[in-house]
């Protein structure tokens, strides 16, 4: 038998969760983004209220000089509040006990199981996220390009992110400190005659490894960083011949404020809220929560990966998308 209980009683794992948490490695080597996107933030209750300040709240110039005897001028903090209401996510995968026989000794069958179900829990927060951020109607605005990052020799890329910050300034009084792509628009950038005009007397862009390039590019854009989106899915019915396709669309890019602190009050597009009350201290990055039950009709053992949360959007001048970007 492996870890789970003699009975129907579902029981936590957190020694498992503290594993889910290092088999997340593998979806962030596989180009897994939604938390450097939307980075979480934990709350003691499942519902409640939030306090969404706009970039104004901190922009606006006041008399600081005081005569003697007088007062200083005074701030009233102005925000607005906003609902949040998280819910469950998760997923199942069974063991049954002769298939762990069978193959005790090519697999850990518990540790196979966990990961399975991770990644699915993990693929669909990907997706909500995906679609929060290359969204032409959750930002502050948009535009498409007027010639595609495919044609290598004639696109403009900085030019077209050099205009969509100023709109994004213009709109919502922040700029980005990330961009967000696939690989496949990566790829096209780094290929592109005026990026690799930009650094033919200093690097030979083509010789750089990967990261180098990142670095480089987010040095280009004149950002801090350069998130990449590279999951892979199957986009196949059951019973149909795999489809594998990418996750993000590469006819987006994504301008983007991002935050990773747990000051909810700083302006940025959005954060995913995660109720921590049945996170064990101690417990994984990823917030989430692994048990198992026993299920004696089937003579298995079942896990199950689950997580509590909501992706919110906290700010909309926190996002300024860039459309017609692949041909």
């Amino acid at each position: 038998m492996g870890f789970g209980p003699s009975s129907t009683t579902t029981t936590p794992l957190p020694a498992m969760g503290v594993i889910a948490s290092q088999l997340d490695l593998d979806a962030i080597e596989a180009g897994y983004i939604a938390d450097q996107c939307m980075p979480p933030w934990d709350s003691a209750t499942q519902a409640g209220q939030y306090p969404v300040f706009k970039a104004e709240a901190f922009l606006k110039r006041a008399k600081v000089a005081r005569a003697m005897g007088g007062v200083y001028s005074r701030g009233s903090g102005t925000f607005t509040m906003d609902d949040f209401s998280t819910s469950e996510k998760g997923r199942e995968e069974t063991i049954d006990d002769r298939m762990r026989k069978l193959y005790a000794n090519m697999f850990n069958s518990d540790m196979v199981a966990v990961k399975r179900a991770m990644s699915v829990v993990h693929r669909e927060r990907e997706v909500r996220v995906r679609d929060l951020v290359q969204s032409t109607t959750a930002g502050c605005g948009t535009a498409a390009v007027g010639t595609e990052w495919s044609s290598l020799t004639t696109s403009s890329p900085k030019a077209d992110v050099l205009a969509a910050k100023e709109s994004m300034l213009s709109a919502g009084g922040l700029l980005p400190n990330a961009i967000v792509m696939t690989d496949k628009v990566f790829n096209n950038v780094c290929m592109s005659t005026e990026f690799k005009s930009s650094a033919q007397y200093t690097t030979s862009i083509d010789l750089l490894p990967t990261e180098a390039k990142v670095r480089t590019l987010a040095t280009y854009f004149d950002v801090e960083k350069i998130i990449i989106a590279r999951p892979i899915f199957d986009a196949a019915n059951e019973g149909q011949d795999a489809d594998y396709q990418r996750l993000w669309s590469s006819e987006y890019v994504s301008l983007l404020r991002v935050v990773n602190s747990q000051d909810i009050e700083v302006p940025q597009f959005g954060r995913r809220i995660c109720w921590s009350g049945e996170i064990p201290p101690g417990g994984n990055p990823q917030r989430f929560l692994v048990e198992t039950y026993r299920e004696e009709q089937t003579r298995s053992d079942v896990v199950r990966v689950r997580e509590e949360c909501v992706e919110k959007v906290i700010y909309t001048g926190g996002l300024y998308v860039l459309s017609n970007i692949t041909a």
